[in-house]
């Protein structure tokens, strides 16, 4: 079985809530990454180092998918 898929994103942005729906209509198993924006980790830094660390990010593995991407038809 693959490892599950993982969120950084926080419980405020709607589009990291986005990102959740996403997931859970397409019946892939998450985790969320609870991040601050205001302290942001060094693996948020490195999965979006182009915009700055948005939310949300979707890990996989070593992959990661940006800002904007994630949604139902981004979500394969």
């Amino acid at each position: 079985m693959s490892e599950a898929v993982k969120v950084i994103g926080t419980r405020f942005s709607a589009f990291s809530h986005r990102a959740e729906v996403a997931l859970r209509l397409k019946s892939v198993p998450y985790e969320l990454i609870a991040e601050d924006l205001y302290n942001k980790s060094e693996l948020l830094l490195w999965s979006n180092p182009v915009d700055g660390g948005k939310v949300p990010v979707l890990l996989h593995g070593d992959r990661a998918m940006l800002p904007g991407v994630p949604g139902p038809r981004g979500i394969r």
